[in-house]
């Protein structure tokens, strides 16, 4: 964690860099574009190994992720160890499946106008 938290310093002191500057810096777009679709490669790797442990659930109780979800949370499936494994993942993949969508107009955007060419 404290990588992390170093890392965040280390960007909070880029964007304070960047935003004291009149004109883009062609280096600086392609480096930070190049991060984060590294980091947005990750997240989409993690929600195909999400996915693939839904399926893996779906599979074995004969129920979609959603028609289990809903009987769980009505209480009519039992308090199996599976069940809360079931659910854990089911809401970790809804919420990479939610920073993917929000990043994905963002990661696509083309560069500011004001980038050098």
């Amino acid at each position: 964690m404290a990588a992390n938290a170093h890392t965040l310093k280390q960007l909070e002191l880029l964007q304070s860099l960047i935003q004291g500057t009149e004109e883009g810096d062609e280096v600086v777009e392609v480096t930070v574009s190049k991060l984060v679709n590294y980091e947005l490669e990750k997240l989409r790797k993690r929600q195909s190994q999400l996915q693939r442990k839904l399926i893996t659930f779906e599979e074995k109780y004969g129920l979609k992720t959603e028609e289990f979800q809903q009987a769980f949370s009505q209480g009519t499936l039992g308090d199996e160890t599976d069940f809360f494994e079931w659910m854990a993942v089911a809401e970790i993949y809804r919420e990479v499946s939610r920073q993917l969508i929000e990043a994905e107009p963002i990661s696509n955007a083309p560069p500011n106008p004001g980038a050098a060419q």
